[in-house]
């Protein structure tokens, strides 16, 4: 049964058809996708050039030797969800004392994922309107692309789609990059004594931080208080070289911490990445099946498809093929003169 969507291997499938008819007689062609045309029921565009292909080179049939997409995506989403967990166990299980840099969480686990959720917005709004985003000239996804596509004229001939299907499973890997650091910042701190501590060399105030803390605080601060940090717990778990002994009231008062840190990874690391990614998973569908509909030769196909069959030439019986009709006499000639 002919699926209703495109995807990336229907295009390398229609290229190389494309390719191969041009060397086929056109007359030929005519007649195998009128003839293809007849079977096919649905009248769009859409439906009618899958049904095309797929006759005329069923999936079963194409032998690619490259890696596929549907693996290469499950291996990465695996490497992410553990990079994840294991980059925040490490961070967690490696800080000194059991005592955990505010700071330092803050860098890496959430101003680091709206940095780079900012790029990629801007990468995807200068795709979006045609323009070539800025990259590198050593570039990691260009090596990946030319060692996973079947062709490197694909490379190309489908730049605007590819970067957005990188963009997509950029954003989709990073939302399971954070997912998997929420959960390991939800479980090992249960199994173990954490506490949250802040300090700088450029000595900030504790009203300073305490300011950075409500901004941040702010999207949840009116309907769930309990994951704000209080003044009183900022001014108490601001960390020196001095402090040797903490005791049992201020490790529970630097615990308060907890869930204002779980609601900023949660805010500014993994919401940006959904949103990011359902927008990319919808561009990236729009301009694949704009490409596979628009590619080059295939309105020719359509066009193939629709057009009715004319023979020129008339063929007419010769009567001597046929025997007489039995009990049926010819008409006797006139004499001459």
């Amino acid at each position: 049964m002919t699926h209703s969507r495109p995807d990336i291997q229907d295009l390398y499938r229609l290229a190389g058809q494309l390719e191969r008819d041009q060397q086929e007689p056109v007359a030929a062609l005519r007649e195998r996708d009128r003839a293809i045309a007849l079977d096919c029921g649905s009248a769009a565009v859409l439906p009618r050039l899958l049904c095309w292909l797929d006759a005329v080179a069923p999936p079963a049939t194409v032998v690619s030797k490259s890696l596929s997409e549907a693996s290469a995506a499950l291996l990465a989403r695996l490497l992410a969800l553990a990079s994840g967990f294991a980059a925040m166990a490490g961070f967690l299980l490696g800080s000194e004392r059991a005592l955990v840099n505010v700071f330092l969480f803050l860098a890496l686990f959430v101003f680091s994922q709206l940095l780079l959720c900012l790029l990629a917005a801007l990468l995807m709004w200068r795709s979006a309107r045609g323009q070539v985003p800025l990259a590198l000239p050593l570039n990691p996804a260009r090596w990946i692309l030319q060692r996973s596509l079947p062709d490197d004229r694909y490379l190309r001939e489908l730049q605007p789609l590819l970067r957005l299907l990188l963009l997509r499973y950029g954003q989709e890997l990073g939302a399971l990059f954070t997912l998997a650091a929420a959960l390991a910042f939800l479980l090992i701190p249960a199994l173990g004594e954490f506490s949250f501590v802040w300090g700088s060399t450029f000595q900030p105030g504790a009203g300073l931080v305490q300011g950075l803390m409500d901004t941040l605080a702010w999207p949840w601060a009116s309907w769930l208080p309990a994951a704000t940090v209080p003044a009183e717990v900022v001014a108490g778990s601001r960390f020196h070289p001095a402090l040797v002994t903490l005791d049992r009231a201020g490790i529970e008062s630097m615990r308060g911490w907890w869930p204002f840190l779980f609601l900023c990874l949660l805010c500014y690391g993994l919401l940006p990445r959904l949103l990011l990614w359902g927008l990319s998973r919808l561009l990236a569908r729009r301009l694949l099946v704009h490409s596979f509909v628009h590619y080059p030769g295939a309105e020719l196909v359509l066009a193939r498809m629709e057009a009715p069959l004319l023979r020129t030439r008339a063929s007419t019986p010769d009567p001597g093929q046929f025997p007489p009709i039995p009990g049926r006499r010819g008409r006797p000639r006139p004499a001459a003169g």
